[in-house]
């Protein structure tokens, strides 16, 4: 019990290496609770179970799909091909009636935009090679050392549930480099790895404490001084009042606006001024690649902003265009005191223009 609530401790410290994504309002959180229910359930010889909640986490994050081969593989070597069946009947069976389902409910294009569009995407070498790696293990540098270390010396000792561990941080590992080198992949992509060196540590500490009993205080030292050293504040990412100040003037601006607002960097203001939410600029981009399936869309965003569209748009920086300029005129700059309004993790942008249509021709 003490060694796992080191490994929940060491997970949460690395909250800021992760990108403070843990509590954002996206799947990462769900997706590593259904992954980590899967792996368990398959640990510990529930294969059914295993396969829906693997079924489950895919529906969350598509990569979860590739923890169930070392899985499988695992159930055939040490529980037997009727289990590694079973797994793969409860797994396979209800991935494959979710992707119909949702070929259906997309209108075709769920597998486009899930396999056609990323095939398109550059891969950032050195984010896959050494920079994802590096990131990891600066994330948990002392326990990894030490875990190493246990693990080369217990290694002759192994046992299945070892061989699984290790097989699946592995697995968690790569996906994360790939994620993290995939043209847009931000730190969240982390999570997985980050979470399976932080079991995988605490599991070899147990082991270790298990075989050496005299070296159980230096070891929990150890795991304690890397959840201290990897200790971050709550506060720095608790708005400001001039951050509340200039999100309700920006709020009250946009509500001002007769008609729709365009805002890529930001689509969420519009909707708290009472507009429509507006496309997003990452969506923008995952199309705008030559010899993309879907890049046709980026023509018709030039198009509807030739048509004048939108009754504003609102931009953080001039780099973005798709014939703005030629439709629309920068109507007001919006300044704010010091660091007001910028993100407190990730991309350090902020509204900073109005544009508004151009008098020529009907909008």
């Amino acid at each position: 019990l003490a060694w796992g609530a080191g490994a929940a401790a060491l997970f949460l410290s690395t909250y800021e290496d992760a990108g403070s994504f843990f509590d954002l309002v996206r799947v990462d959180g769900v997706f590593i609770a259904l992954l980590a229910g899967a792996l368990l359930a398959v640990r510990h010889d529930r294969p059914r179970l295993g396969g829906l909640l693997l079924v489950a986490a895919f529906a969350a994050k598509h990569n979860a799909a590739v923890f169930g081969l070392p899985a499988l593989l695992w159930l055939a070597r040490f529980r037997g091909r009727a289990a590694a069946r079973r797994f793969a009947a409860w797994s396979v069976g209800p991935a494959l009636a979710f992707l119909l389902a949702m070929r259906f409910e997309g209108d075709g294009l769920f597998l486009t935009y899930l396999l056609g569009v990323p095939a398109h995407h550059r891969i950032v070498g050195a984010r896959l090679f050494p920079g994802a790696e590096k990131e990891l293990i600066l994330a948990m540098p002392l326990v990894l050392a030490v875990a190493l270390a246990v693990g080369v010396a217990s290694w002759r000792r192994r046992t299945p549930g070892a061989v699984y561990w290790v097989a699946q941080g592995i697995t968690a590992v790569v996906v994360s480099a790939f994620m993290r080198g995939h043209h847009g992949g931000y730190l969240n992509v982390l999570i997985p790895g980050l979470w399976a060196l932080a079991l995988l540590s605490a599991l070899a500490f147990a082991a270790a404490a298990g075989r050496w009993p005299r070296a159980r205080l230096v070891l929990a030292l150890v795991l304690a001084g890397q959840v201290v050293a990897g200790r971050w504040r709550f506060d720095r990412y608790l708005p400001t009042e001039a951050d509340r100040a200039a999100g309700d003037a920006l709020v009250e601006k946009l509500a001002a606006i007769d008609g729709d607002v365009l805002a890529p960097w930001s689509p969420w203001y519009p909707v708290l001024a009472g507009h429509p939410p507006s496309l997003h600029l990452i969506a923008l981009w995952d199309i705008d690649h030559e010899g993309g399936p879907l890049r046709g869309g980026v023509a018709r965003v030039r198009e509807a902003m030739e048509a004048r569209r939108w009754a504003a748009v609102l931009v953080a920086n001039d780099r973005f265009d798709h014939g703005l300029r030629r439709a629309y005129r920068k109507a007001e700059t919006l300044r704010y005191r010091g660091r007001a309004f910028y993100p407190k993790t990730g991309w350090p942008v902020r509204p900073r223009a109005i544009y508004l249509p151009r008098n020529s021709g009907p909008r």
